[in-house]
């Protein structure tokens, strides 16, 4: 059973953000990943979720404050709301 609950990750292309992104994913929630590279975030959904129903992937440096608006354009566009926020993303 779906919990119906959307979550948004930035830095899901590794560490900690990866994990959660792939923990939320098993446990049946919406995730937007959120990272620099496109390219891995490609990598990473089509790894954990291949039909891509269930999550989003969003190009985000968010150091730009208008890929941060886009990111969360993009997420409530896409799933309706988001109910949790994971900040992974920094050096």
């Amino acid at each position: 059973m779906k919990p119906n609950k959307v979550v948004l990750i930035t830095g899901a292309s590794s560490g900690i953000g990866l994990a959660l992104a792939k923990l939320f994913v098993t446990e049946g929630y919406y995730v937007c990943l959120a990272a620099r590279s496109i390219e891995k975030l490609v990598e990473i959904q089509t790894e954990i979720n291949p039909q891509k129903d269930s999550t989003l992937i969003v190009k985000t440096d968010v150091s730009l404050p208008q890929d941060c608006e886009n990111l969360v354009k993009q997420t409530v566009a896409r799933f309706g709301q988001i109910d949790i926020l994971i900040h992974s993303a920094g050096i």
